[in-house]
C-alpha cells in the first residue's frame, strides 16, 4: 500500500511538470532565444569557390583589461641607403670592400680591370653578409673594351666583340646599359646596348649619329627585380682634351626601354652634374657647348616629380663653376665641388672646396681642399670630390693628390665637421643591401 501511494505521488509531480513546460515546447521555433554569439572566423576563400555571403556580426566591445595600444608604423627602409662601399686600385686588380663605418668586408678579384671609377665597373647585386655571393661588372682592356664579370671569386667574360665605352648600371641590380662609339668618317656613331638579369648577352637597342661628335653619355639606369625600364643620358664630346675640371656635358634625356621613345628633360644649354638615386631630383648648371660656364655662379636643383627649381649662389671665387654633384639617400641633402685657377698653367693654381646645402637651398657646410689635405695626410690635394652619402648624414669625398691614381676617401659629416680618412684608393660604387 505504501508502495503505490508513493508511486502515485511521483506521477502526480510528472503530469504537472510536463503542464508547466507544455506552451514552451508547442511555441513556434522562430521565438526561441538567440544562445550567445559564437567567435566571428574569416572564411577562407578555397580556388574556384565563391565565398558566401556575409552574415550579421555583433560587435563586442573590448573590456579595458584587452586594450592595447596600437603597434607601432613598420620602419621604412631606403633602398638607396647603402651597406658598404667599393674602392678600387687597377695596380693590384682587386676591390676593396668596407662598410659604412669604414671596417673591411673583405676583397673581389677584378683580373684586367681598366679604370677603377663608377663608369667603368657596376655591382650587379645586393650584398647579404658574404661578398662571394655579389657580382661585379668591370671594363677590361683588350684588343677592344670588353666585360668581365667577378662572382665567386671567378672571373668570366660576359661581352666580346664590342668595343664598350661607357657604362651605368641600375644600384644593386644585374641590369646595365653599357655604349660602343665609332666614328664612320664624316659622324660619330653611339651604339647602346643592354643587359638585364634575364638577359643571355649584348643586346643592341638604340643608336644615335653626330656630325659634330656628341657621344650618348649613359648616367643612371631605372630598373625593377633586375629588369630594365629606362635611361637618363645626356650628350659628352667625344675625344677631346684640355685643362677641363668638370665632364663637358649637354642635356639630359630620358629613354623609355620598353617604347624606345626619349623625351627631353633638359635642353642643351644645360650641364646635369648630379642625380639623385631615385632619379627624382636632378643637378645642373649652365654650359658653354657642354663645358660648365663658371661666369654663371650658381647651380640649380631640379625636381622632377614638383617640376620646380632651386637655384643655389655658388662661392663668388668659383671662376671655374661646380660639377660633382651628390644628393643624401633621402633626398634631404646635395654636396657639390666648385673649382678655381687652372691645373695646365705655367704655375698650376687650381684648388677647389666642396660645398653642402640641403635641397631647400640652405648651406651648412663651405669646405676647402686643404681641409682634406689634412685628413689626407697629403698636402698636395687640390681636388676635392664629393663621390656619394654614406648615410643621410655623412658623406664621402675623394681627395686627389699628385697620386691621382691613388685617392684618399675621406668621410665627413654634413655640417663639414671630423673630417676622417677611411680608405685609400678609387671609390667603385655603393654595395646596397
Amino acid at each position: 500500500m505504501k508502495f503505490l501511494r508513493a508511486c502515485f505521488l511521483i506521477l502526480v509531480v510528472l503530469v504537472i511538470s510536463l503542464g508547466c513546460n507544455l506552451p514552451a515546447i508547442l511555441a513556434d521555433p522562430t521565438t526561441t532565444p538567440l544562445p550567445p554569439a559564437p567567435q566571428e572566423i574569416e572564411p577562407v576563400e578555397q580556388p574556384g569557390e565563391a565565398l558566401p555571403p556575409p552574415t550579421t556580426t555583433v560587435e563586442i566591445p573590448p573590456t579595458p583589461t584587452d586594450t592595447q595600444p596600437p603597434p607601432p608604423p613598420a620602419a621604412q627602409i631606403n633602398p638607396f641607403a647603402p651597406a658598404g662601399f667599393g674602392v678600387g686600385s687597377t695596380t693590384n686588380e682587386t676591390l676593396t670592400f668596407l662598410d659604412v663605418q669604414g671596417q673591411s668586408l673583405g676583397t673581389i678579384p677584378v683580373p684586367g680591370l681598366s679604370y677603377a671609377d663608377p663608369s667603368h665597373v657596376h655591382i650587379a647585386g645586393p650584398y647579404h653578409g658574404n661578398l662571394l655571393d655579389v657580382p661585379v661588372i668591370y671594363h677590361v682592356f683588350g684588343n677592344i673594351g670588353n666585360l668581365k664579370q667577378s662572382v665567386g671569386g671567378n672571373s668570366d667574360f660576359i661581352v666580346t666583340a664590342i668595343d664598350v665605352s661607357e657604362m651605368s648600371g641600375a644600384p644593386g641590380q644585374f641590369a646595365l646599359v653599357y655604349s660602343e662609339v665609332t666614328w664612320g668618317g664624316d659622324a660619330l656613331s653611339t651604339y647602346l646596348y643592354m643587359r638585364s638579369i634575364s638577359g643571355g648577352g649584348a643586346s643592341w637597342f638604340w643608336e644615335r649619329t653626330d656630325p659634330m661628335s656628341w657621344a650618348i653619355y649613359p648616367l643612371a639606369v631605372e630598373a625593377t627585380h633586375g629588369e630594365l625600364d629606362g635611361l637618363l643620358f645626356t650628350l659628352k664630346p667625344w675625344g677631346i682634351g684640355g685643362d677641363i675640371v668638370f665632364p663637358p656635358q649637354k642635356g639630359l634625356f630620358y629613354l623609355d626601354m620598353q617604347t624606345l621613345q626619349h623625351s627631353l628633360i633638359l635642353t642643351e644649354s644645360f650641364n646635369p652634374i648630379g642625380i639623385s638615386s631615385d632619379q627624382n631630383m636632378v643637378a645642373y648648371v649652365n654650359t658653354d657647348n657642354g663645358f660648365v660656364e663658371g661666369a654663371n655662379n650658381r647651380l640649380t636643383i631640379y625636381d622632377l616629380q614638383a617640376t620646380t627649381t632651386l637655384p643655389i649662389n655658388l662661392d663668388p671665387s668659383s671662376e671655374r663653376g661646380a660639377g660633382y654633384a651628390v644628393f643624401s639617400p633621402d633626398n634631404h641633402f646635395i654636396a657639390w665641388m666648385e673649382g678655381s685657377g687652372w691645373q695646365m698653367a705655367e704655375v698650376p693654381n687650381f684648388t677647389s672646396r666642396v660645398r653642402i646645402a640641403d635641397t631647400d637651398g640652405n648651406l651648412y657646410a663651405d669646405i676647402p681642399a686643404s681641409t682634406f689635405a689634412s685628413a689626407a695626410g697629403d698636402p698636395s690635394v687640390r681636388h676635392a670630390i664629393p663621390v656619394g652619402w654614406i648615410d643621410g648624414e655623412h658623406l664621402l669625398v675623394e681627395a686627389l693628390g699628385s697620386e691621382w691614381n691613388n685617392p684618399a676617401l675621406i668621410r665627413v659629416r654634413y655640417d663639414g665637421s671630423n673630417p676622417t680618412r677611411i680608405a685609400q684608393g678609387n671609390f667603385i660604387g655603393f654595395l646596397y643591401p
